[in-house]
C-alpha cells in the first residue's frame, strides 16, 4: 500500500481523534464557525489580566468580553496577563480551532504568561493536528509553561506545532516543560514553518525523551535568525535540538536554523537524531499501519506510512556561533537517542574574525561533524591529568573529534585545552616536551577531510590559562571555570596528516650535553642532519640552539649520501650552519639513488652563511645534484621551501647521467646572497659536465628551476651577485608552473661550443628567466644593471613545456647588456610568433627582451648547435642606448635575419662584406648575414 504525503497527513489525524489523545478542549473540536467578529463593540479597554480558557481563532467570548479580541480579530492585550488552561486533561493556552486562521496577538511591550499544567497531553501553544494556520505573537516577554503531573501520559510541549502552520513570535520568549516521559521545549511535524526572535527553553533532563527542539517531517524552525539574516537576541537552551532525515518511499527532511550572536548566548545540549531503518509502525513491513503506537507514543500517527526501505538520519541543522556565544556539546538527558553517532552539524558559520570568534565546549564523548563551515570558532577540549609515561604523547583528551568536511576559503577552527598539569613557562626539557605533546594530542582532535583539494582551513592549537575575569574575545568559560585565549602569537600551527587529521609537528627538546666551546675537528665524515649529529656535537660544532658553528676551514666528506640533509620529518627540521672560514662538501656517488651536496627542504628557512661555501659533487652511476631544493614530492602550496646562502657559493658537479648545479622545483624560495661560480679544474674545465648528457638536455643545468605539477607551481631562485660559469651544460633554464629565476647581477657565462645536446645559456619554458636586468612586476625589462657581462651560449623562449594544464602561458627571457666590456655572442631563438600557440582555450607565448647600451655589444651568430628549427633571431623587445652615445652595437654574423617586434632607442648594426662579390645592383659589395 502506497500512501501519498497528503493522505499520510489525513490517516494521521485520523489516529489521532480515534486515539483520543491530542484532542483540544471543547472549543476546538467543535470548530466553532461563528462569525469572529461578534456583535459587540470590542474598542475598549483591556478589563481583566487573567484568563483561564485557551485562544483558538473562533469565537473566544471570554477574550470579546475583557476588551482583547478586536472587531478586526486581533488578541490586543495591553497589560501584564497571564492564561491558565483550567481543563485538568490534555490543556493548551493557545489551541487552534480550525484550519485556515490568521491569529495576531499583540502583547507588545507586556509580558504574557501561558500556563497548562495537568495530566495527558499538555501544551502551552498548539497549533492542531492537520490544521494550516498563521500565528504572530509580539511581546516584551513571552513566558510559556507546560508541566504534566499525570501518572500515565507524561508528555509536556511548550509549543507543539503540527500540520502547516506558520508560527512566529517576536520578543524575548521564555519556555519550560516538565514531563516525565516527553519533554520538548518546541515540538513540529509535517510542514509547519516556526520562527523566534529571542528564546530561552529549559526542559526535564530526566525525562525519557527531551529536546529544545524537536523537529520531524519536514518542519522548519528559525531562532534569531530569518532568510541567512542573523539578529542580535539573546538565546540560552538547555537540551538537545533533534532533527529528523528520512530516504526511500517516504522523504523528509526537518531543518533548524540556529544563531547564538551573543556573548551571554549558549546551547547545553547535543545535535541529535535517531540513525536507523523504520519499519510499519505495526511492525509487518507491508506499508500499513494497524494502529499500533510502536514505540513511539502519541505522535506515532505521523510515522504510520513507512516502509521498511525507509531510513533515518539526522536532519538540517544550520548553526551560527559568534561574537563569544557557547556551544556546550554534551549529552543533556539520560540516554543517546537510537543510533546517535555524534552531533551532526549540516553548516557551522562562525565568527567574522577572531575576536568575534564562537566558542564550542567538546565534552562529548561521541564526535561532532560539520558539513559545511565557514569563519572562526574556538573549540575547548578537556584533557586528563595523568602524566603519560612518555611526556611527547601528552595528556589525554576528553571529548570526541571535530570533523570537519568542507570549509569556505579563509575559515579558522582554534583549538585550546586548559593549562592544568602543564608549565607552558618552564625551559625543563620535559616540561617543554610534554605541552608539545599535549598540543599535538589537541591537534589530532580536529580533522579536515578536504584537506587534499583545497586550504581553506586553518587550524590554530594553543593552551588557555585560567582567569577569574571574562571578556568577549579574550576568555572562555567552560564548566564553571574562565580561562584565557591565547593571542595570535601564541597559538600553534595545525597541519594535516594524508588521512585528514590534524597534528602539531614539533621538534622534541633533547637534554642539553656539554660540548666542546671551540671547534675541534675539521675533517668530517658523516652526513649534517639537524637531528643528534654527534660528531659535530663532540667536535664542539653543533651548538644547543641548533646552529652549526665552523670556526675553521672545514670539510665533510661522504660517499651515497647527501652532504647535508635538513627536510621536514622527525628530528630533522631547518636549521643553521655558520662557516667563519671556508666549508666544502665533497660527495661522491657510486650507486643509483639521487645525491645531492645539500638538500633543503624545510618550511622553515634553512640558511647558510660562509665565507666560501664550496661544493664538489661526482658520480659514477646515479643521479647527481650539488643543491636541491623542494622535489616533486612537496604539496603545500602556501609554505614554501626555503634556503638562503650568504657568502659566495663554488659548485662543481660532474656526472653521468641527471647532473644539476642547482634543482629546485614546485613551491620553493631560493636565495643566494652572493657570486655563484662554476668554473671547472684542470682536469676537466667545465664547471657542470655530464658524460652522456639526459633528458634531452634539460637534465643537465648550472641553474633548474622547475615546475611541480601536482600543485602548478615552480620556484623562486633569485642570484643577487655575479656567475662565473663554463659549462658542458645548460646556464640557466626555468621549466613550467611561472618559474622565476633572476640573476641581478653580471659575470662571465661561457657553454661547450662543441656541445652535442644543444644547450642553451639562458632558456624559459612558461617561466621568467633574467639575467643582469631590473624589472616591472610582469617581469619585463625597465633597464640593464650596470654590471659587466659575457655571455657566449645561446639563449631561448622555448615551447618544450607547453601543454593543457600549463598554467603560465608566457615563456619569457630578459637579458641587460648596459657596459662597453659587456658582450654576448649567441642567437635569440623564439618558438611562439608574435601571434603566439593556441592550444585547447589557451594561447601560449614566447618573449625574449634585450637591453643593449652604452657600447654593448651582441655578435649574432650560433654558438655551437642550436636545438630545434631554428630560422632567425627574434627579439620581443629591444631597448638601446639614450642616445647616439649611448648606442649598442649588434654585428649581425648570422645568415638568418633578426625580428624584432618592438624597438627602442640608438643602436649601431655593423654588416661585413664580401670583396669579390657585388651587390644585386652592381653598385656596391655584396653584405654578408641576414637582414
Amino acid at each position: 500500500m502506497k500512501i501519498s504525503k497528503k493522505q499520510w497527513l489525513k490517516s494521521s489525524v485520523v489516529f489521532f481523534i480515534m486515539a483520543g489523545l491530542f484532542s483540544l478542549p471543547g472549543a476546538v473540536l467543535a470548530d466553532n464557525d461563528a462569525d469572529a467578529s461578534g456583535g459587540s463593540d470590542r474598542s475598549g479597554e483591556q478589563t481583566k489580566t487573567e484568563f483561564t480558557t485557551p485562544i483558538t481563532g473562533g469565537t473566544d467570548q471570554a477574550y470579546v468580553d475583557a476588551g482583547v479580541k478586536k472587531n478586526d480579530g486581533t488578541y490586543k492585550f495591553t497589560k501584564d496577563t497571564t492564561i491558565k488552561d483550567t481543563k485538568d486533561y490534555n490543556k493548551a493556552t493557545v489551541a487552534i480551532a480550525k484550519s485556515n486562521l490568521a491569529i495576531t496577538i499583540d502583547a507588545s511591550g507586556h509580558t504574557l504568561t501561558m500556563l497548562s499544567k495537568g495530566k495527558g497531553l499538555i501544551a502551552g501553544i498548539n497549533t492542531g493536528i492537520g490544521r494550516k494556520a498563521d500565528i504572530s505573537i509580539k511581546a516584551d516577554k513571552l513566558t510559556v509553561k507546560a508541566e504534566n503531573n499525570g501518572s500515565m501520559t507524561q508528555k509536556a510541549y511548550g509549543i507543539y506545532g503540527a500540520g502547516q502552520t506558520t508560527l512566529q513570535i517576536t520578543g524575548a520568549t521564555e519556555i519550560s516543560t516538565v514531563a516525565a516521559e516527553e519533554s520538548y521545549g518546541i515540538y513540529s511535524g509535517t510542514e509547519s514553518k516556526l520562527y523566534f526572535t529571542g528564546l530561552k527553553i529549559d526542559v526535564n533532563k530526566d525525562a525519557s525523551h527531551q529536546a529544545v527542539i524537536r523537529m520531524e517531517g519536514d518542519a522548519q524552525t528559525s531562532v534569531n535568525v530569518k532568510d541567512d539574516q542573523v539578529g542580535q537576541s539573546l538565546v540560552q537552551l538547555n537540551g538537545d535540538v533533534y532533527t529528523q532525515k528520512l530516504t526511500g518511499e517516504v522523504k523528509e527532511n526537518s531543518i533548524v536554523n540556529l544563531a547564538l550572536t551573543t556573548k551571554d548566548s549558549v546551547w547545553n545540549g547535543l545535535s541529535s537524531y535517531e540513525d536507523k531503518v523504520i519499519p510499519d509502525a505495526d511492525g509487518d513491513d507491508t506499508g500499513d499501519d494497524d494502529g499500533d503506537t510502536g514505540d513511539y507514543g502519541a505522535y506515532d500517527g505521523m510515522r504510520s506510512a513507512r516502509t521498511s526501505q525507509n531510513l533515518q538520519m539526522a536532519g538540517t541543522l544550520n548553526l551560527w556561533l559568534q561574537n563569544g556565544a557557547t556551544w556546550n556539546n554534551q549529552k543533556y538527558g539520560e540516554k543517546y537517542e537510537e543510533g546517535f553517532k555524534g552531533s551532526r552539524v549540516a553548516k557551522l558559520t562562525g565568527g567574522t574574525s577572531a575576536d568575534t570568534t564562537g566558542f564550542i565546549y567538546q565534552n562529548d564523548e561521541k564526535p561532532i561533524t560539520i558539513d559545511n563551515y565557514k569563519g572562526y570558532t574556538t573549540i575547548f577540549y578537556n584533557h586528563k591529568t595523568d602524566k603519560p609515561a612518555d611526556v611527547n604523547t601528552g595528556y589525554t583528551m576528553i571529548g570526541g573529534d571535530t570533523k570537519v568536511m568542507k570549509a569556505e576559503t579563509g575559515s579558522v577552527i582554534t583549538l585550546l585545552t586548559e593549562n592544568e598539569g602543564l608549565k607552558t613557562n618552564s625551559q625543563e626539557v620535559a616540561e617543554k616536551n610534554l605541552v608539545s605533546g599535549t598540543l599535538n594530542a589537541l591537534a589530532n582532535k580536529l580533522w579536515y577531510m578536504a584537506h587534499k583539494t583545497d586550504t581553506n582551513l586553518t587550524g590554530k592549537v594553543g593552551i588557555a590559562e585560567g582567569l577569574t575575569s571574562r571578556s568577549v574575545s579574550k576568555t572562555i568559560t567552560v564548566g564553571g571555570k574562565t580561562y584565557n585565549v591565547p593571542e595570535s602569537n601564541q597559538l600553534k600551527d595545525i597541519t594535516w596528516k594524508d588521512g585528514g587529521q590534524g597534528e602539531y609537528k614539533y621538534t622534541e627538546e633533547k637534554e642539553k650535553l656539554p660540548t666542546p666551546t671551540e671547534q675541534t675537528k675539521t675533517d668530517f665524515n658523516t652526513s649534517i642532519t639537524g637531528g643528534t649529529d654527534k660528531e659535530y656535537v663532540d667536535a664542539g660544532v653543533k651548538k644547543n640552539d641548533g646552529t652549526y658553528k665552523f670556526t675553521k676551514d672545514s670539510r665533510v666528506t661522504v660517499t651515497n649520501q647527501s652532504g647535508a640533509s635538513f627536510v621536514d620529518s622527525g628530528d630533522n627540521a631547518a636549521s643553521k650552519i655558520q662557516a667563519d672560514k671556508s666549508l666544502t662538501f665533497n660527495v661522491t656517488n657510486s650507486g643509483n639513488k639521487t645525491i645531492t651536496g645539500i638538500t633543503a627542504s624545510t618550511k622553515e628557512v634553512t640558511i647558510i652563511n660562509a665565507e666560501k661555501l664550496n661544493i664538489h659533487a661526482k658520480s659514477t652511476q646515479g643521479r647527481i645534484e650539488g643543491i636541491n631544493v623542494g622535489g616533486q614530492g612537496g604539496m603545500d602550496k602556501v609554505h614554501p621551501y626555503k634556503l638562503t646562502i650568504n657568502g659566495d657559493t663554488d659548485m662543481n658537479v660532474q656526472g653521468i647521467g641527471y647532473t644539476l648545479g642547482l634543482y629546485a622545483t614546485g613551491n620553493s624560495d631560493v636565495v643566494f646572497n652572493g657570486s655563484v661560480t662554476a668554473m671547472g679544474t684542470s682536469e676537466n674545465p667545465w664547471g657542470i659536465y655530464s658524460k652522456n648528457g639526459e633528458a634531452g638536455s634539460s637534465g643537465c643545468s648550472l641553474i633548474y628551476s622547475g615546475v611541480n605539477y601536482s600543485i602548478k607551481m615552480g620556484p623562486k631562485i633569485t642570484i643577487e651577485k655575479n656567475i662565473f660559469a663554463k659549462l658542458d651544460a645548460n646556464g640557466l633554464f626555468g621549466n613550467g608552473g611561472h618559474a622565476k629565476l633572476t640573476v641581478n647581477g653580471g659575470g662571465y657565462l661561457e657553454i661547450n661550443k662543441e656541445n652535442k645536446k644543444g644547450y642553451w645559456a639562458m632558456i624559459a619554458a612558461s617561466s621568467a628567466v633574467s639575467m643582469n636586468v631590473m624589472l616591472d612586476n610582469d617581469d619585463n625589462p625597465i633597464k640593464a644593471n650596470e654590471n659587466d657581462l659575457v655571455l657566449k651560449g645561446n639563449i631561448s623562449a622555448s615551447s618544450i613545456a607547453q601543454n593543457i594544464n600549463e598554467t603560465e602561458l608566457y615563456s619569457r627571457v630578459n637579458l641587460g647588456l648596459a657596459t662597453s666590456k659587456s658582450e654576448w655572442t649567441g642567437v635569440a631563438n623564439n618558438d611562439y610568433s608574435v601571434n603566439g600557440y593556441k592550444l585547447g582555450n589557451k594561447t601560449f607565448y614566447g618573449v625574449i627582451n634585450l637591453v643593449l647600451q652604452n657600447g654593448a655589444k651582441w655578435n649574432n651568430e650560433k654558438w655551437g648547435k642550436v636545438s630545434g628549427l631554428f630560422t632567425g633571431s627574434c627579439i620581443s623587445k629591444l631597448i638601446g642606448g639614450i642616445g647616439a652615445e649611448q648606442t649598442g652595437f649588434i654585428y649581425q654574423n648570422d645568415e638568418n635575419p633578426i625580428t624584432i617586434d618592438n624597438y627602442k632607442g640608438y643602436t649601431t648594426i655593423f654588416y661585413n662584406h664580401k670583396t669579390d662579390e657585388k651587390d644585386s645592383l652592381g653598385k656596391g659589395w655584396k653584405m654578408i648575414g641576414g637582414d
